[in-house]
């Protein structure tokens, strides 16, 4: 029974609730109360209000505190906008909400420019996914200020030197040789950091500011180790052998945390990647980690400076050019380069798009009805109050475009990583020279440039591709008419066409990534022979032709490719409406299969935490000879409390998909119910248990005054509780049926009558 109460808390009705001075949640999330003495406003960010903190949260949540505080301002251009962000420190250390952290200082992200409040917490899930040495937890909350309600905020940690934090070893204000003054330090390569107190300056311009230790602590010989160790990692970076593992910057850098910090940037498509950078460094260690990930609210193509951010690469775009230097350097080597491919297909491997996916549609649930509140308050959904590209449209909307945007860039960032395409996409061909797209001519055998047109499939392609001598091809079929783009076998300076058929090495193209790492140059397997856009010329309709290799110099060979939307007819398995249901404490999982392309099967993950990612297989189910149709799995043993799933497609050449992740919870207590409704005598309760062990009910009536309390054992399977009413008068009561000592509890409404 001890299982079912630290797993489960089932409430089926809210309790009538007398009005009382205890807080009250404004939605399903978590609220915080916070008041400051004489009400007075916070409107500094560095003087400190004192006042008190109260917590209204669902029952079991972990780590609810009331008591003082202190709060202030934060940000740099976040603090300038109309809703506010704000530094919280308790009066003592504490796990405020559960999160991992026993500390004083918290931090409240308002999210006023990210009209869907996510952004923040969507990119603490990336440096979870991707394995950063220290994510941020955080909990989305409704926030009251002196009584007023002030809107929907993200809780997170403050990023600080601390156990559960950044762990790094801390230092005296004495430690001036080595080792001690080794480690460890945290870092930010800061475009503010002009304004901070610890800083300096690389020979090639990076600022940085020192974060720790911390301005009123670090002495000067910490302050001239720490920049003069980043001056040799500079130096290395810019030397002759910098591509040299051993003695080039590499040296001085964690590889894991600096390929999944970069893969980081780029997902998210953060403008201020380079701006604003966090590192560390410990003692006796010398390597660079990279990391925590922070502060994301305009990133996900929410920065109207860069337009359309779906296709661009922040180490080409990102702000600003003189805070690129560095990783503009790294990504000349090709060791740095062959990592980043590598870890990009094993997160492709490990679900990439489905698991953010799945988070998108979880967090959109969970901030529905706190939303709605947000924007009574800051009513800004069709107006731009900072940097939005986008700002016009319902949340929902709003939602939606981040998913496209996501869902496009993971795809094109694929090619743009590893160099290859995958085969679930349809691209547009973009030539660098004149910005037009790969086009059927007005002759449909013949191929033209043309001006991209959004939704006209003839202006887009399939690729797929075929591995010979070593080399990968690929086969660049029309959207629209499945013909093939083909070449000569000859190397005249002909034409290139539109024909039908997997007729030879003329229909076949090597692409070659180029050091931009944007484009592609397009080469002919028969003849070698690059496509080419004939002179240069802008004009609608001008030939593409097949012309003499010079790939690296001439922008009219020089190709993008860029996802449309995604290819369906080339998943493996294509489904809809998977649910997951709880039917005598068991989970029951559905779905349905409308189309599938050479599938297999479906591997049936589960997971106890989907932000953890510790998914588990526990089950396969097989394509049935129809292979469409409806599915079901039976979880005959889940876990206690709420369960997560999704299903693994597995294509028969091995390819795979996930779909989005669905929950259910398992009580442990079924078939719950109270009869007859109404009742003149008995009350009966009944309902079947997996546990054994001690229950008892509670009665109320409507104006929250407890009557009666009435304790019962529970058996494994089925039980039946009997209660006399006859001492009630006629009206509507409130039974309280708690399971076990701690009060996992659900409540029934009992109507008494007198016949």
């Amino acid at each position: 029974m001890k299982r079912l109460l630290l797993g489960s808390f089932w409430l089926l009705t809210l309790i009538l609730c007398k009005a009382t001075a205890q807080p009250v949640q404004l939605t399903n999330l978590t609220t915080l109360y916070i008041t400051t003495d004489e009400n007075l406003p916070v409107d500094s960010k560095s003087t400190w209000r004192t006042g008190q903190l109260s917590i209204a949260a669902s029952p079991g949540t972990e780590g609810v505190y009331s008591g003082p505080i202190e709060i202030r301002g934060r940000g740099n251009s976040t603090w300038e906008l109309a809703k506010k962000p704000y530094r919280i420190r308790l009066a003592s250390k504490y796990q405020l909400l559960g999160m991992p952290a026993r500390e004083r200082n918290w931090v409240l992200l308002a999210n006023y420019a990210d009209k869907t409040m996510m952004r923040n917490a969507l990119a603490f899930e990336v440096s979870k996914f991707l394995g950063l040495p220290y994510s941020c937890p955080y909990r989305f909350v409704d926030v009251y200020l002196n009584n007023t309600f002030v809107g929907n905020y993200t809780l997170t940690d403050q990023i600080e030197v601390a156990d559960e934090r950044v762990e790094v070893e801390e230092q005296e204000d004495t430690d001036t040789e080595e080792p001690a003054i080794t480690g460890g330090y945290l870092l930010e390569a800061d475009g503010f950091a002009d304004q901070e107190v610890s800083k300096f300056t690389t020979a090639r311009g990076i600022k940085v500011t020192i974060k720790y230790p911390e301005d009123d602590e670090i002495n000067t010989a910490q302050s001239n180790y720490i920049s003069n160790y980043f001056q040799n990692i500079e130096n290395a970076l810019f030397s002759s052998d910098f591509q040299d593992p051993q003695n080039g910057y590499m040296k001085y850098m964690d590889k894991a945390s600096l390929v999944n910090w970069y893969l980081a940037c780029e997902i998210t498509g953060n403008s201020d990647s380079f701006w604003s950078t966090y590192m560390f460094k410990k003692k006796n260690d010398e390597k660079i980690y990279f990391g925590p990930l922070w502060d994301f609210d305009i990133a996900f193509n929410n920065d109207e400076r860069l337009g359309d951010a779906t296709f661009k690469r922040m180490s080409t775009n990102g702000h600003f050019s003189a805070n690129r230097v560095w990783i503009e350097r790294m990504l000349q080597d090709g060791n740095f380069r062959a990592a980043l491919s590598e870890r990009w297909k094993q997160l492709k491997s490990a679900g990439l798009h489905s698991h953010f996916d799945g988070l998108i549609t979880s967090m959109t649930s969970t901030l529905a009805r706190s939303q709605v509140k947000n924007y009574e308050v800051w009513p800004t959904l069709n107006s731009k109050v900072y940097l939005e590209y986008n700002y016009s449209g319902s949340y929902n909307d709003q939602v939606e475009f981040l998913r496209d945007y996501l869902a496009k860039r993971l795809s094109w960032l694929e090619l743009q990583i590893t160099g290859e395409l995958g085969k679930e996409t349809y691209y547009k061909i973009v030539n660098k020279s004149t910005g037009k797209v790969l086009a059927p001519g007005s002759d449909p055998s013949l191929l033209v440039q043309k001006s991209f047109v959004q939704g006209d499939n003839t202006l887009q392609w399939a690729l797929s591709n075929i591995e010979s001598d070593g080399n990968k091809y690929y086969f660049l079929s029309n959207r629209a008419s499945g013909r093939l783009i083909s070449s000569s076998d000859n190397n005249t300076l002909t034409q290139l066409s539109l024909s039908t058929g997997l007729s030879g090495s003329q229909q076949q193209w090597q692409l070659i990534f180029l050091p931009d790492n944007m484009h592609f140059g397009l080469l002919n397997r028969a003849n070698g022979m690059a496509m080419d856009n004939f002179n240069e010329q802008t004009d609608e309709g001008n030939k593409i032709i097949q012309f003499a290799n010079n790939i690296y110099a001439a922008s009219n060979q020089q190709w993008q490719i860029v996802p449309t939307e995604v290819n369906q007819s080339a998943l493996p398995i294509y489904t809809s409406g998977l649910k997951a249901t709880t039917v005598k404490n068991k989970i029951i999982l559905s779905w349905e299969v409308y189309d599938e392309k050479g599938g297999s099967h479906f591997e049936i993950q589960r997971f106890s935490d989907p932000k953890k990612f510790n998914a588990e297989t526990i089950g396969t189910v097989q394509l049935t000879d129809a292979r469409t149709g409806s599915y079901k799995f039976t979880d005959e043993n889940p876990l206690l409390g709420i369960n997560y799933y999704r299903l693994k497609q597995v294509d028969m050449d091995g390819t795979i998909t996930f779909s989005a992740i669905v929950s259910a919870k398992n009580t442990g207590i079924a078939q719950l119910s109270l009869w007859p409704v109404p009742t003149a005598g008995k009350a009966n309760i009944s309902f079947s248990s997996v546990f054994a062990g001690n229950g008892s009910l509670e009665v109320y009536n409507i104006t929250g005054q407890k009557l009666g309390f009435f304790p019962f054992a529970i058996r494994n399977g089925d039980n039946n509780f009997s209660w006399d009413t006859a001492p009630l008068t006629q009206g509507m009561y409130l039974l309280k049926v708690n399971y076990g000592d701690e009060e996992e509890a659900v409540t029934l409404k009992l109507v008494k009558t007198t016949d």
